[in-house]
């Protein structure tokens, strides 16, 4: 929390929230750097989530953890856009992108491509994704073992 800015009083009054919600069990008696990148996902996503911060930026934060963990996430941002606040996600999921978002801007090498209505936007993006005549090589049939020069 200390990363967002967030002074160590605010941090001490939500840490057993934060503690629950990112569900590392006693492993949170551990220095971090022992964590496994799915540990520090969860433990990030839980902070950012309940510091309460008006703009939250979250780079494919529902790509991480088992189901359970997938649902609360997914539970805690329609919380935090119930109370109106931002939500910037990065992600290739189409489904949490129509669920969670109102405006996509879609990005291809560094350069904007499209920026408008979800629909709109996740159209042209498939359209732009699907292979164009392109064609799958076939493999050449097997030929039977030549009983004379195995």
């Amino acid at each position: 929390a200390a990363i967002y800015g967030v002074p160590p009083y605010e941090t001490e009054q939500v840490a057993d929230e934060i503690v629950a919600f990112a569900d590392i069990g006693e492993f949170i008696h551990r220095p971090v750097k022992e964590y496994s990148s799915g540990m520090n996902a969860r433990l990030g996503f839980s902070v950012a989530v309940h510091i309460l911060p008006d703009i939250v930026m979250i780079d494919e934060a529902l790509a991480v953890g088992d189901k359970a963990f997938k649902t609360k996430c997914s539970e805690k941002l329609d919380e935090l856009l119930s109370e109106n606040r931002t939500l910037v996600m990065v992600s290739h999921n189409e489904r949490d992108i129509k669920r969670l978002c109102d405006r996509a801007v879609w990005l291809h090498q560094g350069k904007m491509m499209m920026d408008g209505e979800v629909k709109h936007v996740l159209k042209e993006y498939d359209q732009f994704m699907k292979p164009k005549g392109t064609t799958i090589p076939k493999k050449p049939p097997q030929q039977a073992p030549d009983p004379e020069n195995p």
